[in-house]
């Protein structure tokens, strides 16, 4: 929990983690903020002049060896806080970029629709997304709730939708395809998007 804004700290970039779940945001809490920190609201401190993308920028901000040292670069408010993501907590375009790993399948249509609508208000520029486009396959743990006697849903990925589906919500929210990341077949799309800036073309 919370690996993926713990690697950007890494590489200087300041950054912050929602999730809707209090026990994810828990652990998060726990097992990325260094022990000597009293505050989920560590302030954000880049060094001047640095370029993330740099070869050099690990070695910058978590120096090989020392991972204790690895200080937190929350981006806004606090490191992690629970929130929904047809909700989120921050103001129109308050971070460059938003990265959604597995997250949009779990949800209804209509709630896919509101959190695509979410991440571009959100997000200036870019958004990184990982979708699951298949059912899941590890379905042990429902089937165990179920002989439990437990109300669980027939599968956890609400919304099974090809890549042109996905494509066309945010296309609508104002954000364009520019890249396809590698992946194999079972794990979903790799999607990088970019807010469409393009003038609309003109009727005469």
């Amino acid at each position: 929990h919370g690996f993926a804004v713990a690697e950007c700290w890494k590489f200087c970039v300041c950054a912050s983690g929602v999730d809707v779940s209090d026990v994810a945001v828990k652990l998060a809490l726990q097992s990325r903020l260094p022990a000597a920190s009293k505050r989920n609201t560590p302030i954000c401190r880049v060094p001047q002049s640095f370029n993330p993308l740099s070869k050099w920028a690990r070695g910058k901000c978590a120096p090989k060896g020392r991972s204790s040292s690895l200080q937190p670069r929350c981006a806004d408010g606090s490191c992690f806080q629970r929130a929904s993501a047809t909700a989120l907590p921050f103001a129109n375009r308050s971070f460059d970029a938003i990265m959604s790993s597995d997250v949009l399948e779990h949800l209804s249509k209509k709630d896919a629709s509101l959190a695509v609508r979410e991440f571009a208000r959100v997000a200036r520029t870019h958004l990184f997304l990982k979708i699951a486009d298949r059912k899941e396959f590890k379905t042990g743990d429902l089937e165990q709730l179920r002989q439990a006697g437990v109300s669980v849903p027939e599968s956890l990925h609400l919304t099974v939708q090809p890549r042109a589906y996905w494509l066309r919500l945010f296309e609508a929210a104002g954000f364009r395809l520019v890249k396809r990341l590698p992946a194999l077949w079972w794990q979903g799309q790799h999607l990088v998007m970019t807010r469409d800036e393009r003038p609309s073309p003109s009727l005469s």
